[in-house]
């Protein structure tokens, strides 16, 4: 992408971190935290425009994937 622009690729990108297993484990590391965040403020809603389709707070739990993609796909049909 960056060789079709006429540009240098960052040095991040081709100093090792641009090897599949270091974006797996910054994902991973990402995911880990943002499940933290989300699970110590105990607080995890989820709204389309202002539409709640989903609160932690009401249900004592957080929702599944196949839960979310339902919800979402059940409100937009």
């Amino acid at each position: 992408m960056f060789e079709k622009l006429g540009k240098t690729p960052p040095a991040f990108l081709t100093d090792g971190l641009g090897s599949r297993v270091m974006y797996f484990v910054a994902l991973t590391l990402w995911a880990t935290l943002m499940q933290n965040m989300i699970t110590a403020t105990g607080a995890f809603e989820l709204y389309l425009n202002d539409n709640l389709l989903f609160s932690k707070l009401e249900k004592d739990r957080l929702p599944n994937i196949d839960e979310v993609f339902h919800t979402l796909n059940s409100f937009l049909i």
